[in-house]
């Protein structure tokens, strides 16, 4: 259930024109950052314009437990994790169309200092079935993670909806549980996106048990029409 009804970013609309990675600030003398914010980005690949992307935040006790879609203040807390920075472009020439076609491509950068578990929503809409020839297609998902503290966990799931749904789970593509720094996740499933408009979600779980740190996890999701498993 989503609580609030501005979209994060409108059809078209570039709310940062950079597909650069960001860079976690140096250890305080805590041992770990602590002043790092959560940072998403997020770029659609479309044949003419941007497409509608949208993020949503939940944790248990806020908001009731929905989803949240954020809307800023940058740098603003979320629940138990004391930092927020969401920032994301849409900018599909910077994405061209080939025969891999990146629909999706997320990073997180989470703070905490207490136990706590955050959960991040990427959705992107309006990508077009009829891009691809009929019937069942292969999309790849592509983790990575870094800088994970000791104790922590990051579960990381991706969808596919026919319905172009926004955080929606209606087609499971890949998942992965990350419990250690550094590694890389990478895995093609087989699905029909139908012959209109569908949306591609990228969902990630971070659960802090009060060791102070931050974290660092992206994924992306492409689809291949002439790839197979």
């Amino acid at each position: 259930m989503l609580v609030a009804a501005a979209a994060v970013c409108r059809q078209g609309d570039t709310i940062m024109k950079s597909t650069e990675r960001h860079m976690l600030p140096r250890s305080t003398a805590l041992g770990m950052t602590v002043t790092a914010a959560l940072t998403v980005m997020v770029a659609a690949a479309v044949p003419a314009q941007g497409l509608p992307i949208f993020i949503g935040q939940q944790q248990d006790g806020v908001n009731g437990g929905a989803i949240t879609m954020f809307t800023g203040p940058q740098n603003s807390p979320y629940g138990t994790f004391i930092h927020t920075n969401n920032s994301l472009v849409a900018n599909p020439e910077e994405l061209p169309l080939t025969p891999s076609v990146p629909l999706l491509s997320s990073d997180t950068i989470n703070v905490s200092v207490i136990p706590g578990t955050l959960v991040v929503w990427m959705t992107v809409t309006g990508n077009l079935g009829a891009n691809l020839p009929l019937g069942t297609q292969a999309f790849e998902s592509s983790f990575r993670q870094n800088l994970l503290p000791t104790g922590w966990t990051v579960q990381v799931d991706t969808f596919l909806d026919p319905a172009d749904g926004i955080f929606t789970t209606a087609i499971p593509l890949s998942s992965h549980l990350f419990r250690a720094s550094d590694p890389t996740f990478d895995q093609i499933a087989r699905a029909d996106p139908g012959s209109g408009l569908y949306s591609v979600t990228a969902r990630f779980t971070i659960s802090a048990n009060g060791v102070v740190g931050s974290t660092t996890t992206s994924a992306d999701i492409a689809s291949f029409a002439t790839k197979t498993v």
